[in-house]
């Protein structure tokens, strides 16, 4: 009884859109060890068009980001490749997880069994675990009936995202900036003359620099365009009219990729981690 209080109405509406294409995605939705995991399912069931906004990320992601590159290194954008296929590269993991981190979802799990079984096993830290499984996936989410979030809680989210995506835009960069260490090795054996300029990258800098962007700006921006935008006023607005609906997301989250990226390379050359 208390799992169905936790899924409202248009948890009803999308699990009825999620069936209608159930058959193309049976390995994807109905698979237990895949969607426990990674709460596919909670995430479908929170809002039906989850897959069509991956795409976006996805897609739009890469063109959007490949423009804001060429724009902000001009004519260097040839001689610096490799430094704008590491970031596409970078950029393409941490879009998709800063999409899927804040997503609002809805809860089907059972956090008092699991609260219960983390007092057993050290009841001092059951309050600050009580407290972090409650806090909802974005901080602009509707509640859910019978389950209204508090601002304390919604305010936890920001910490609770930002320490999952710093952790994330971490490992990330450290894998991008290795690939790019990689390319410009090569590009110097090939062409020793065109690398006369051009030094490795800082491994741990721009990681550490990724990790705080990720929670900091990535973050905020995401909660924002996911919660605020899209959940409270793109599906309620245009509940009946999903085609426009899907417009504004594909337009904001395009926007929202494209401006990223002009921060995020603005934010390295303010650091002084890539040449200005």
């Amino acid at each position: 009884m208390a799992q169905c209080l936790r899924i409202n109405c248009s948890n009803i509406c999308n699990w009825n859109s999620i069936r209608s294409f159930d058959i193309c995605f049976t390995a994807l939705v109905r698979l237990p060890s895949f969607t426990c995991s990674i709460g596919m399912k909670e995430r479908l069931l929170g809002d039906s068009a989850f897959l069509a906004k991956v795409a976006i990320e996805v897609g739009m992601g890469m063109v959007t980001k490949i423009i804001a590159e060429l724009e902000q290194r001009e004519e260097k954008f040839l001689v610096e490749l490799y430094l704008v296929i590491a970031n596409v590269f970078m950029s393409l993991i941490t879009d998709i997880m800063l999409l899927w981190i804040p997503a609002p979802r809805a809860n089907l799990s059972t956090p008092a069994l699991g609260v219960l079984e983390q007092q057993k096993q050290s009841p001092t830290l059951q309050p600050c675990y009580q407290f972090w499984a409650t806090c909802p996936a974005n901080a602009f989410q509707v509640s859910p009936i019978g389950e209204p979030f508090t601002m304390l809680k919604r305010l936890g989210s920001f910490f609770k995202n930002g320490a999952l995506l710093l952790a994330v835009g971490f490992l990330s960069s450290v894998l991008g900036v290795v690939i790019t260490n990689v390319l410009l090795l090569i590009r110097n054996m090939l062409n020793q003359n065109m690398g006369a300029d051009a030094t490795a990258q800082q491994v741990w800098g721009i990681s550490i620099a990724h990790g705080i962007w990720m929670a900091t700006s990535g973050n905020l921006r995401y909660q924002v365009v996911g919660g605020l935008l899209e959940d409270r006023c793109f599906n309620t607005i245009f509940a009946r009219q999903q085609t426009i609906s899907g417009a504004l997301s594909f337009v904001t989250r395009t926007i929202n990729t494209y401006f990223g990226s002009l921060w995020w390379v603005d934010f390295l050359r303010c650091l002084g981690l890539q040449e200005t």
